[in-house]
C-alpha cells in the first residue's frame, strides 16, 4: 500500500488511547459513523466515501455483467456442440437417401439442374443468415428439376411402381411433406419473433443495467448527499442573484451547513413518478417473464426437431431434393463412365496388339542398331588406343625435351654466374693495375701522372693525347703571342728580346727559390754546404716521393678494402658453386641408379602385360565361342517368347470377360450392402431420437430447477430492493419537510456573514479544480514537473488532443509525469 495514502497518527502521544467502537454499517453494506460530531474535514471523508461507492459499485456491474456473459458462453457452447452432432446426423441421412435413389431412378432419365452443391451443404449459411425471400428464390431455380424428378420416379417399371406405391414408407412421404412445410412456415415465423424478442432484450438488458446502476447510486448516502448539494447551490444562486438585483451589488454570504441541507430535499412529484415508474417495471417484467416462456417452450420444440429430425422433415428440405437430383446426375454420370470404360477396354486391347506389333519390329531395328555401334565403337578403341599410344610417345618426348632445356637452364645459370665472377676479378686487376701505376708515378715523383691514375685512368693513351691537347694548345698560345709581339717589332724592337729575357728571368727565379728553400738567402757557399745541398736535395726528392706515396696509399686505401670484400663475396661463390657441383654429381648418381631401378621394373612390368595379352587372348577366343552359344540360346528363346505373347493376348481376353461378370457381381453386392446399411442407418436414428429426447428432458428438468432457484433469488432481491426504496422514500419525505423548516428558519439571518460558510466556501475553492471550475470537478491529478494539481478530466483532454502543457504554468508534461494522488 502506498505510504502516501495512510493517515498520520496524532501528534500528541501523552494522548489518552479511546477504546476501539464496534463498526457500524448501513443498509447498503458501507460503513456509519456513529458519532454525531462533526469531524474536522467532512468533506474530504465524504467525498473519498463517494469515490468508494462508485468503485464497488462499478465492480458489482462488472461482475454481473461477467456473470452472464459466462452463462451465454456456456448456453453457446452447449448449443454449437448440439448443432454439429444434428449436423453430423443430417449428412449421413444425405448419404442414405443418395443411395436409396441410385436404387429406384435411372440415372440417363434424371434430368440436370445448375446447382451450387457447395452452397447448398453449407447449412450454417442458410439458417442465419439467407432471409426467407431468399430462400423462396433458391427453390424456384429447381422446381422444375424437381417435378420431373418426381414424374420420373412414377414413370418407373409397372412391379417397381406397384411395390412403391404400396409401402407405408411413400405414405409416411406423404406426411412427412406436409409436416416439413408447415414447419418451414413456423419456422420462418418463429425467425421473426426471435429477432423480436433479441432486440427487445437487448433494450431490456440495457434499461436493466441502467436500472441497477441508479439503484446503487440511489441506495449510497454519499450520492443522495452530492446531489441535495447540487440542488441546494442552485436554490443559493438562484436568491442571491435576486437579492443582488433589489438591495445591493455586494454578494451574500454562504448559509450555514446544516443536517437537513446536506441530505437534500426532494419534490412530491419526483417521488410519486418514481413509484409510478417502479410499478410500470413489475407489470413489464411480468410480462417478459411470460413471454420468455412461451419463448422457451418454442425453442425447446425446435431444438427437438434440430437434434433429432424426423425422416418426414428431412425428405421435404430443400437439400434432400437437391441431393436427389446430385443422385440422378451421378447416376447418368456413372453410365456414362461405364460406356468409356468398355470403350477403352476395347481401345486397350488394339493398343496391345498394336504394341506388340510395334514391340517386336522395335526389337529388330534395335538388335541392327546394336550390331552397327558395336562396329562403331570397334574402331573407336582402336583409334582410342592409337591416340593413346601417340600421346604417351609425345609426352616421353616432351618430358626428354624438358630435361635437356632443364640441364641447359642450369649451363647457363652456371655460365652466367662465372662470367660474374670473371668480371669482378678483371675489376680487382684493373684497380690492381691503376695503383701500381700510381706508385711508380709516385716513385719517379710524376705527380700529374699519378693523379692521372688516381683518378681512376689506366689507359697511359688518355694521358698522352691529354698533354698532346695541353701542348697543342700551348703551341697555339705562342705562336699568337709571337704574332702579336711581330706586330710591335716596327715600334719596339726590342720587345721580344724582352720577353725571352723575362722567361729567362723566371726559370732563374724558380731555380733561385729552390736553392733559397735549401741553403737559404746566404750566396756564400762552401764545400762542406755545397755537399750538405746535394745531400738536401736527395732528401728532398726522398721527402717529396715519400708525400707522393702516403697521398697514393690514402687514395688507394678504400680501393683496398672494398676490393677485400669483393675478393670474400667471389671465395663464397667459388665455394658455393663447388658445393653444388659436388651435390649435382650426387644427384646424378641417385638418377642414374633410379634409371637403373626404373628400367628393371619397366622389364618386369612388359613381361608382365605380355603374358597378361596372351592370357586376354586366350579368354576372348573362349568368350567367343560362349557369345556363339548364347546368340543360339537368345534364337530359340525369341521363339518361345513370341509363343507366349501369343498365349497372353489370348488370355488377357478371357480376363476382360471376367472382369465384366465380377463388376456385375459387385454392383449386386454393393446394392445389397445399400439395403442393409439403410436399415441399420433407419434404426439408428430413431434410437438416437430416443437418447436425444431422455436427454432434453433432462436437461430442461435441470433448466426449470434452476430457473425457479433464480427466480426467487431475484424475487427475494426485488421485495428486498422494493422495501429499501420504499424507507427512502419515507426518508425524502421527512427530509423535504425538514428542509422546508429549515429554509423557513434560515430567511430571517440570511443577510449574516457565517464564519463557517466561509471557511466552507475556503475549502471548496481549495479542492475545485481551477481551471473548469465545475461543481464536482475535484482535484485528482497532480503533473509532477510543476507540482500543479487538477481534475481528471482536463488533464485527459489534453493527453487526447496533444496539448501537453501546464494550464498554470504553460509546462509541457507527457504521461509518465502525470499521477492521482488522494486527500487523507
Amino acid at each position: 500500500m502506498d505510504v502516501s495514502r495512510k493517515r498520520p497518527h496524532a501528534d500528541n502521544d501523552l494522548a489518552p488511547i479511546a477504546a476501539k467502537k464496534r463498526a457500524l454499517t448501513g443498509a447498503n453494506g458501507s460503513p456509519v459513523n456513529g458519532d454525531t460530531e462533526p469531524d474536522e474535514d467532512p468533506f474530504g471523508e465524504k467525498l473519498e466515501m463517494f469515490r468508494k461507492e462508485a468503485i464497488y459499485r462499478r465492480m458489482k456491474h462488472y461482475c454481473r455483467e461477467h456473470e452472464r456473459s459466462k452463462a451465454r458462453i456456456q448456453e453457446l457452447e452447449r448449443r454449437k456442440n448440439t448443432c454439429e452432432a444434428g449436423l453430423a446426423a443430417m449428412s449421413a441421412c444425405w448419404a442414405q437417401l443418395v443411395d436409396t435413389i441410385k436404387l429406384i431412378v435411372k440415372p440417363n432419365d434424371v434430368p440436370q439442374a445448375k446447382l451450387q452443391s457447395a452452397a447448398i451443404f453449407d447449412l450454417t449459411a442458410h439458417l442465419q443468415d439467407t432471409p426467407p425471400t431468399q430462400f423462396t428464390m433458391a427453390l424456384g431455380e429447381t422446381v422444375n428439376a424437381t417435378q420431373l424428378l418426381m414424374d420420373k420416379f412414377l414413370q418407373v417399371e409397372e412391379n417397381r411402381r406397384a411395390t412403391t406405391l404400396q409401402k407405408e414408407s411413400f405414405a409416411e412421404c406423404q406426411r412427412a411433406q406436409n409436416e416439413c412445410a408447415l414447419l418451414r412456415s413456423e419456422l420462418n415465423i418463429l425467425k421473426a419473433k426471435l429477432a423480436d424478442s433479441e432486440s427487445q432484450k437487448e433494450s431490456y438488458h440495457n434499461a436493466l443495467i441502467v436500472a441497477e446502476n441508479r439503484v446503487e447510486r440511489l441506495q449510497s448516502a454519499t450520492v443522495r448527499e452530492t446531489e441535495a448539494r447540487k440542488t441546494q447551490d442552485k436554490s443559493k444562486t438562484h436568491d442571491e442573484q435576486k437579492e443582488d438585483a433589489v438591495q445591493s451589488p455586494v454578494p451574500a454570504p454562504r448559509e450555514a451547513s446544516s443536517p437537513l441541507q446536506t441530505n437534500g430535499s426532494h419534490e412530491a412529484g419526483e417521488i410519486e413518478a418514481l413509484e409510478q415508474k417502479l410499478r410500470l417495471r413489475e407489470e413489464k417484467y411480468n410480462q417478459l417473464e411470460v413471454y420468455a416462456a412461451r419463448l422457451r417452450e418454442e425453442k425447446n420444440a425446435l431444438e427437438l426437431e434440430t437434434k433429432a429430425p424426423s425422416l418426414e422433415f428431412i425428405s421435404e428440405t430443400i437439400h434432400y431434393k437437391t441431393l436427389s437430383h446430385h443422385t440422378g446426375h451421378l447416376e447418368v454420370l456413372l453410365d456414362n463412365k461405364a460406356a468409356e470404360i468398355s470403350k477403352l477396354q476395347d481401345e486397350i486391347a488394339n493398343l496391345k496388339a498394336t504394341h506388340k506389333e510395334a514391340e517386336e519390329t522395335i526389337s529388330r531395328d534395335t538388335a541392327q542398331v546394336i550390331s552397327d555401334y558395336k562396329l562403331i565403337i570397334a574402331r573407336r578403341d582402336q583409334d582410342n588406343l592409337r591416340l593413346r599410344e601417340q600421346r604417351e610417345q609425345a609426352n616421353a618426348e616432351l618430358t626428354e625435351r624438358r630435361a635437356r632445356d632443364s640441364f641447359k637452364s642450369s649451363s647457363l645459370q652456371e655460365y652466367k654466374t662465372l662470367l660474374d665472377s670473371n668480371a669482378e676479378r678483371i675489376t680487382i686487376l684493373q684497380s690492381e693495375l691503376r695503383r701500381t701505376k700510381a706508385q711508380m708515378a709516385a716513385t719517379s715523383r710524376q705527380e700529374d701522372l699519378m693523379a692521372f691514375f688516381l683518378a681512376g685512368n689506366n689507359d697511359e693513351a688518355e694521358y698522352f693525347n691529354g698533354l698532346k691537347a695541353s701542348n697543342a694548345e700551348l703551341e697555339s698560345r705562342v705562336a699568337a703571342l709571337e704574332q702579336t709581339l711581330s706586330r710591335y717589332d716596327h715600334d719596339k724592337p726590342n720587345i721580344k728580346a724582352e720577353a725571352d729575357t723575362l722567361a729567362q728571368l723566371a726559370g732563374v727565379t724558380a731555380k733561385l727559390k729552390a736553392y733559397e728553400r735549401i741553403v737559404g738567402p746566404s750566396p756564400e757557399i762552401s764545400e762542406d754546404a755545397r755537399e750538405l745541398i746535394n745531400e738536401l736535395k736527395k732528401k728532398e726528392e726522398r721527402l717529396e716521393q715519400l708525400r707522393l706515396l702516403e697521398t697514393e696509399w690514402k687514395a688507394n686505401e678504400a680501393s683496398l678494402f672494398s676490393e677485400l670484400e669483393k675478393l670474400s663475396t667471389l671465395w663464397e661463390s667459388l665455394d658455393r658453386q663447388l658445393k653444388s657441383k659436388v651435390f649435382d654429381l650426387a644427384n646424378l648418381e641417385e638418377r642414374l641408379a633410379k634409371s637403373s631401378h626404373d628400367k628393371a621394373k619397366s622389364d618386369n612390368k612388359y613381361f608382365a602385360a605380355m603374358r597378361e595379352k596372351e592370357a586376354g587372348d586366350g579368354t576372348r577366343k573362349t568368350q567367343q565361342r560362349t557369345i556363339e552359344k548364347q546368340g543360339k540360346v537368345i534364337d530359340r528363346l525369341t521363339d518361345s517368347d513370341t509363343h507366349l505373347r501369343n498365349q497372353l493376348s489370348s488370355l488377357d481376353k478371357e480376363n476382360a470377360v471376367i472382369k465384366k461378370q465380377i463388376f456385375v457381381l459387385k454392383e449386386r453386392l454393393a446394392t445389397l450392402d445399400k439395403e442393409g446399411n439403410e436399415a441399420r442407418a433407419l434404426l439408428d436414428t430413431e434410437r438416437k431420437r430416443g437418447q436425444e429426447l431422455h436427454a432434453m428432458h433432462a436437461q430442461h428438468e435441470e433448466q426449470t430447477k434452476a430457473t425457479t432457484k433464480a427466480a426467487s433469488q431475484k424475487e427475494e432481491q426485488m421485495l428486498a430492493a422494493k422495501v429499501a426504496l420504499e424507507k427512502e422514500v419515507a426518508q425524502l419525505r421527512k427530509k423535504r419537510k425538514a428542509n422546508e423548516l429549515a429554509t423557513d428558519s434560515t430567511s430571517s439571518y440570511r443577510g449574516n456573514s457565517d464564519p463557517d460558510s466561509e471557511k466552507l466556501a475556503n475549502l471548496e475553492a481549495l479542492i475545485t479544480c481551477s481551471t473548469c471550475r465545475e461543481v464536482n470537478a475535484f482535484r485528482s491529478t497532480i503533473i509532477t514537473k510543476c507540482m500543479h494539481t487538477f481534475c481528471k478530466s482536463c488533464i485527459d483532454a489534453r493527453l487526447a488532443t496533444r496539448q501537453r502543457k501546464c494550464p498554470a504554468c504553460n509546462l509541457a508534461f507527457g504521461h509518465a509525469d502525470v499521477h492521482q494522488f488522494f486527500f487523507q
